[in-house]
């Protein structure tokens, strides 16, 4: 497997190749008096295609995009959502219509427009829903790509093989709430990944199940993809370009291909902001993902994922990678699985572990730090399962691979890391006011202009090793006076009152207020610890006793970490355990708190606070007034507070 980054590669059109080597051979034959009986065939299966997505917004630039797409030849389109990106959508065939924003693009329009050379829309041409799809009144998109085989009346999932590649189009929904037909989708997608015998498995939708975007991820879509055996995923949404490696496999967020550019925060392999599309090559042994930005033409980020011939001795591994082990020093882990199989293997698999860990075919007993031997059979190893787990005498960190090998096969991998650490015996508690308006003399204020540093223990002034970094994606104003404490006897009150001042406000820039996402980052963290996390903002203001501010809503969102526990103030919104949102701009009466507990950081010791506006038409919100970080006693529950399980409002509806 290998990864370029601002690779220049080209795709090699084989359609090309074989059309030129087609006539001559006509040639040939007509010359010794013979004709072919058949069209001769191609020996190699092979796909050459493209991705584009959020890509209908009817200006300039799309048709210069359009053009860029087709000067690559590719044998097929494939789009991740969004292919109108209007409001209101119009009659059929008016200039707001998916007759204009698609046909007169990549259809017969296109052709006599001068943009594409051919009518993709004649069979090699095949998106997904997107959001916007949903927004352009119901069945319009049903309407026009009527050629697709949907497999529901409810839900626009299908599936399509072309070459080597076997495609699993699915419906992820409108822009919140489940995707239509959840369970049944699974279901189909499941068997239809079972039974594919196609070298490459890659499923496509809209809204991405990993992504560091505005809209973050879309967790109702985090399935068993790799254990149901897809390769990869695409998406879009986000309009970022994005390559993410999670349980195993490679999730793509397409980028965008219309003109609404965004930002966001690299959480993969790869990140990109920019418009443009993506250019794929696959063989039978080979695929080749690349992300072409429209202003150069030229590739940012080329992966390359290369399999064994047919007849080859192959070992396969799932997944690629285990989660983060913990432990106490001297003290074994918990044990994590992961199955290994191999074909026309021609000696035993050896299988070896890194230094710190220990491996069984056992789940509780006979591990070992040296290699063990599997033996196939008549040249076949069926699934095994294999157990791994951490066992370090000291502590510290490891990390490393178990490696797979075999005579004449390529060696595969499964990624380990963990930790080994004493427990926390105590606790101790650090308040933050990111406005820089406290008075505390153990109260830091790391805001935006100090952006990163050290949290101190409230009632002993000792560092604690805990490190906050802020980032942000755009513009942001620190509102240093106008903000207030909220109501006695609320959430807010009791957490900070007296610890941390909120009279002060992180916002939007007044002068440009845009969609934006402001993290807190925390490492620094032991892993074996919990720790609880809570902040809260209130913007106040009005006049005559009317609230002024009661429609910008903050949602909160927490990552990157192993696992934690929602304790957000009752009458919160949840959107799912993981993130939260409540009005920033009048919360005086109710004081709400987004908290987590329970918190375990990942192997690095670290996790990440987002904060973002929770409608995208409402983007001037308030990100952070106040926070507080808390190692727990690790026989002391810290914090008690009934979680939320209601939605008091909800936003979203629809995505700019």
């Amino acid at each position: 497997m290998t990864t370029h980054l601002h690779s220049t590669g080209t795709f090699v059109n084989q359609r090309k190749k074989f059309q030129c080597m087609f006539l001559v051979l006509i040639f040939i034959f007509s010359l010794i008096g013979a004709q072919p009986a058949q069209p001769v065939q191609a020996q190699t299966s092979t796909a050459n295609f493209a991705i584009i997505t959020d890509y209908g917004t009817l200006d300039a630039g799309q048709a210069t995009l359009a053009g860029m797409v087709d000067g690559w030849d590719p044998d097929f389109i494939v789009t991740a959502g969004d292919n109108w990106q209007g409001t209101a959508m119009g009659a059929v065939g008016s200039t707001n219509s998916y007759e204009n924003a698609v046909g007169n693009y990549y259809g017969a329009g296109g052709v006599t427009n001068g943009r594409v050379s051919r009518n993709y829309l004649n069979g090699d041409f095949y998106p997904v829903k997107g959001n916007h799809d949903y927004s352009a009144g119901t069945g319009r998109y049903e309407q026009y790509f009527d050629w697709l085989p949907f497999q529901s009346s409810t839900s626009t999932h299908y599936q399509f093989q072309r070459g080597p590649v076997h495609f699993f189009m699915l419906d992820s929904g409108n822009f919140s709430g489940p995707p239509p037909d959840s369970a049944a989708q699974q279901s189909w997608l499941q068997a239809g990944l079972a039974a594919s015998t196609a070298p490459w498995k890659v499923v496509v939708f809209h809204r991405p199940a990993y992504s560091g975007g505005i809209h973050g991820s879309a967790t109702d879509m985090q399935w068993d993809f790799d254990g149901w055996g897809a390769d990869f995923v695409i998406a879009g949404h986000v309009h970022i370009y994005e390559r993410i490696l999670r349980d195993g496999i490679r999730y793509f967020t397409a980028g965008v291909s219309g003109s609404d550019v965004r930002t966001g925060s690299q959480i993969g392999e790869a990140y990109y902001s920019g418009r443009g599309a993506m250019r794929v090559n696959a063989t039978d042994t080979s695929i080749t993902f690349e992300y072409v930005p429209l202003s150069t033409g030229v590739a940012v980020d080329t992966y390359t994922q290369t399999r064994s011939a047919p007849d080859d001795p192959a070992i396969t591994v799932s997944p690629a990678s285990l989660a983060a082990f913990s432990s106490q020093p001297g003290v074994p882990s918990d044990a994590r699985s992961y199955t290994v199989s191999g074909i026309n293997l021609t000696g035993a698999v050896t299988i070896t572990p890194p230094a710190g860990f220990e491996i069984s075919q056992a789940a509780s007993s006979g591990y070992t730090t040296t290699p063990v031997s599997l033996t196939p059979t008549a040249g076949t190893l069926s699934a095994t399962t294999m157990y791994a787990r951490l066992n370090r005498a000291t502590a510290g960190s490891s990390s490393g691979n178990i490696t797979h090998a075999s005579p004449g096969a390529v060696t595969t991998n499964v990624a380990v890391s963990g930790t080994a650490a004493e427990p926390s015996s105590s606790s101790w508690t650090a308040y933050n006011d990111v406005s820089g308006t406290s008075t505390p003399a153990n109260t830091t204020e790391f805001t935006l202009n100090t952006s990163n540093g050290m949290l101190l223990d409230f009632d002993s002034g000792a560092q604690t090793n805990a490190t906050v970094t802020m980032t942000t994606s755009s513009a942001l104003y620190n509102l240093t006076d106008q903000g207030s404490m909220p109501n006695s006897g609320t959430d807010a009150y009791q957490t900070f009152n007296g610890r941390a001042s909120m009279t002060g406000a992180i916002m939007a820039e007044v002068q440009n207020p845009v969609d934006y996402t402001m993290d807190l980052v925390f490492t620094g963290l032991n892993p074996n610890s919990t720790y609880t996390f809570a902040t809260s903002v209130n913007r106040a203001g009005g006049t005559g006793g009317t609230p002024a501010y009661t429609s910008r809503f903050t949602r909160y969102t927490i990552m990157n970490m192993v696992s934690a526990t929602n304790a957000s103030t009752t009458g919160v919104g949840v959107v799912n355990d993981h993130s939260v949102y409540f009005c920033t701009g009048e919360n005086t009466a109710n004081g709400y708190v987004a908290r987590w507990t329970n918190i375990r950081p990942n192997a690095q010791g670290s996790f990440t606070v987002r904060a973002q506006p929770h409608d995208p038409a409402v983007p001037r919100v308030y990100a952070y007034g106040v926070f507080m970080l808390q190692e727990e006693a690790s026989t002391v529950q810290t914090v008690t507070v009934t979680a939320n399980s209601g939605q008091s409002k909800v936003y979203g509806d629809s995505d700019p």
